[in-house]
């Protein structure tokens, strides 16, 4: 199979779209209600054609911004424009009269373009309305019916055609005379010819249902009971409102990929020089497209080859195997997982193709995510295998074939992606946002809940709440979930962020309380696994008990994921990353550490997460091989935690035997947050009254990883509780400047009013936040600025513990 050429040929679409007509390309898209033409096409046919005008392709066509949009596509360097005017596919009992296009009788390749004619422009008409492109013609021969008359004194102009060019004889057959005009014109195994080429006179009228004529006169009709070849070409005088194109048109429905049509009439002999230059090229495997403008360089005059036009799939091709580029969707999902130099280009090929059939199916750019999904089978909860896509999408971005329009949708996902699997690679895909701001416009609203996740990561929560903002915005209001879902449980996790816990709980419990009267799907069930991660979060964050709720949220949510576990082993399914629990289990052990280091709870998870932990040698291989926030890294957290609570002294030497490769990690990996934790309590086991152990890791350095992550609350409980109270009033005072900024935008988020209730979410859910910010504020200076150092257990109570 050859490699993927994506270099020359730029496909430009126009299509039919809710009353009006799309424009496409890779990079960019419009779409305009009210498209008109400047003249009559077949007034402009005459003109340009016989070289009485240079008419601009922008003055044809209004209005002006929809003109300059399609100007600006075709002038685009490095490629050679295809024009796709696509329509409904006809079907068998259309009468010839459909609704069509308007732009399909614009001559837009005798059109002029900065001073040049366009007459090298391929342009194809009535193209189906797919973005996947049909299978090669089989290389069966060709089959010329000569309708010609044969009166004695006519010239016959396809006489000593084969002689002439002997290289065409083994595979080109002529019928001649009136038997040719019958069904012995195809036999009755059409299927078994690659092309048919007609020649004959035509009836020049534009009312004739029957614009074809046989040698005695007699309008006449293909023979269509048997279905027809791929290719068809009707060499034959037409009118130049296009009365045969209209007709080759009715010829797609009985079976025919591509015909090629002339508009007005046609020179004989130039008609012959036309299939001399046409058929090697075809016989070759060249794409119609490409033969029919190679051909048309030749015809200067344009009485032949360059009056003819394409009709349906410009991209038919006479070959026995398919190219790349020519596989059904599903082949290229498989192709895709074979480990093999082809799977980039392959998968670059089916994303794009997925982009533009999802604009034509109405979708815009909602759901390719999904669709590319379904074709590899990847489920949204296997984050294995959501692991490998990510690294191949990638090298996919990475090799540079990607138009801007599949980059707005693909880049956030794999920013959220490398939130989720490589923080080292968050700056890439921030880089790319950058990049696309020219067609922002068209993003859908679950891009926002991705691109925010950059901002989220580095601790720049302002930034990430205008994201949100910008996606509530854009959620189309008659289908808001579960994309809705989403960005609500980004705003509450953003809450809980900013130390506001009373707003966060009620944001995500009106959210569960909406989630809870839909419809269950996939989708949406993912939602609400991971909204209990939020509330719990929210409840940990707002203190006194809140502790205990959480630790039950955390109970539940790791039963389900067992529970799901189960189900999947006993269908025989394979095993999903997350449904051992072991996420659950590291928020239980460092719940319950905090709350009751005591309780046979507490010590429970600790004997399950120690056995977890006990091989350090096969541990520290698969954190090393980690490169997001891994389940590991959580498990050694909450296991620091438990040690420092407990005064375990022989866990907290297990964890001392990660040392190094702790140290080595907290300064490389992009999140230092649940790496600096570990420091962060060990050092507390290390100074707390007994305590034998001596921690060789540095907390000062770990500080500074995390104030540059952002972690400055973190960051101030920690000093706070270490014996550091000046540094602790430096990461408080940190943290409320990081902060300020929030209010504002909160203040637009219900000044706007709508951007929440139209998720069903209650009115004013967040009229409070102001005072709830005062106390908060006052509640950290009390608490993390303060002469006296506080105990664990008011931290805990306050809901300033390390999150």
């Amino acid at each position: 199979m050859e490699s993927h050429d994506l270099t020359p040929i730029l496909p430009v679409w126009l299509w039919s779209e809710s009353g009006g007509v799309r424009l496409w390309t890779p990079d960019a898209t419009c779409w305009s209600d009210a498209v008109a033409i400047d003249a009559p096409p077949e007034t402009l046919w005459q003109r340009l054609r016989d070289g009485q005008s240079q008419t601009r392709l922008e003055a044809v066509l209004q209005p002006a911004d929809f003109a300059h949009q399609l100007v600006e596509a075709l002038r685009t360097p490095g490629a050679r424009p295809l024009l796709m005017l696509a329509d409904r596919p006809p079907t068998e009992g259309d009468s010839g009269l459909l609704e069509e296009l308007p732009l399909q009788n614009v001559p837009f390749e005798w059109l002029w373009l900065d001073g040049e004619p366009l007459s090298g422009l391929c342009v194809a008409r009535h193209v189906p309305l797919t973005a996947i492109p049909a299978a090669p013609a089989t290389p069966g021969p060709i089959q010329i019916a000569d309708l010609w008359p044969r009166a004695p004194d006519a010239p016959r102009p396809l006489a000593g055609l084969l002689r002439a060019h002997p290289a065409l004889a083994e595979s080109v057959r002529i019928r001649l005379g009136p038997d040719a005009s019958r069904a012995a014109v195809l036999e009755t195994h059409p299927d078994t010819y690659s092309a048919l080429v007609v020649f004959c006179h035509g009836s020049e009228e534009d009312g004739d249902q029957t614009p074809l004529r046989d040698p005695l006169g007699q309008p006449w009709e293909l023979p269509t009971a048997n279905g027809l070849p791929p290719l068809v070409v009707l060499l034959a005088c037409g009118t130049d409102r296009g009365n045969l194109i209209r007709y080759g048109r009715r010829l797609l429905a009985h079976g025919a990929c591509t015909v090629l049509a002339p508009v007005g009439k046609l020179d004989a002999p130039e008609a012959r020089r036309f299939l001399e230059g046409f058929l090697p090229r075809w016989l070759a495997g060249e794409r119609i497209d490409l033969a029919l403008q190679a051909t048309q360089q030749d015809d200067p005059r344009a009485w032949g080859a360059r009056r003819l036009v394409s009709v349906g799939d410009p991209g038919l091709r006479r070959a026995a195997e398919p190219r790349l580029a020519e596989q059904s969707n599903e082949r290229l999902a498989a192709l895709c997982r074979e480990d093999t130099e082809q799977s980039v280009p392959v998968l670059t090929l089916l994303v794009t193709r997925l982009t533009l059939d999802c604009f034509q199916q109405g979708q815009g750019l909602q759901k390719p995510r999904d669709r590319l999904r379904e074709l590899l089978g990847i489920s949204r909860t296997d984050e294995a295998e959501q692991g490998w896509l990510f690294d191949r999408l990638d090298a996919v971005f990475r090799s540079g074939g990607l138009g801007r329009l599949t980059r707005l949708w693909l880049a956030p996902w794999q920013a959220q992606g490398a939130e989720r699997h490589d923080h080292g690679r968050l700056s890439f895909y921030e880089s790319q946002r950058r990049l696309l701001r020219s067609v922002a416009d068209l993003a859908p609203a679950i891009v926002y809940h991705d691109w925010n996740r950059i901002a989220y990561r580095e601790g720049r929560y302002a930034v990430a709440l205008e994201d949100v903002l910008c996606g509530l915005r854009a959620l189309p209001p008659a289908k808001v979930f579960p994309d809705a879902a989403l960005l609500v449980r980004d705003l509450a996790n953003l809450l809980i962020e900013c130390d506001m816990p009373a707003a966060a709980q009620t944001v995500a419990r009106h959210l569960q309380a909406r989630l809870g009267s839909l419809p269950s799907s996939e989708a949406l069930d993912i939602e609400r696994h991971y909204l209990e991660d939020t509330l719990a979060r929210a409840c940990l964050r707002g203190g006194g008990e809140g502790w205990r709720a959480a630790l039950g949220l955390f109970r539940c949510k790791r039963e389900a994921a067992w529970c799901q576990g189960a189900e999947r082993r006993a269908r025989g399914l394979p095993e999903v990353s997350g449904e051992d629990g072991r996420r659950e289990l590291a928020w239980l052990l460092y719940t319950t550490s905090w709350g009751d280091p005591h309780s046979l709870d507490a010590a429970g998870f600790a004997d399950e997460v120690r056995t977890l932990l006990s091989d350090p040698s096969a541990s520290r291989a698969a954190l090393a091989a980690e490169r997001g926030n891994s389940d590991q890294l959580y498990l050694l957290r909450a296991f620091a935690a438990w040690a420092w609570r407990r005064g375990a002294e022989e866990d907290a030497k297990l964890l001392l035997e990660y040392g190094d490769l702790l140290e080595s990690e907290l300064y490389t990996r992009r999140d230092a947050g649940p790496l600096g934790f570990v420091v962060g309590y060990l050092n507390l086991h290390a100074r707390a009254p007994g305590s034998r152990l001596k921690c060789p890791l540095d907390w000062v350095g770990a500080r500074e990883r995390l104030r540059g992550d952002r972690y400055y609350l973190e960051a101030a409980a920690f000093d706070v509780l270490l014996g550091h109270p000046q540094e602790a009033v430096a990461s408080l005072a940190l943290f409320q400047d990081q902060c300020a900024d929030f209010p504002r935008l909160l203040e637009q988020l219900v000044r706007e009013g709508t951007t929440l209730t139209v998720l069903g979410l209650a009115p004013g859910i967040l009229e409070d936040w102001a005072t709830e910010v005062r106390q908060r504020q006052r509640l950290e200076r009390t608490w993390l600025a303060a002469e006296v150092l506080p105990d664990p257990a008011d931290l805990l109570a306050q809901g300033l513990m390390p999150l």
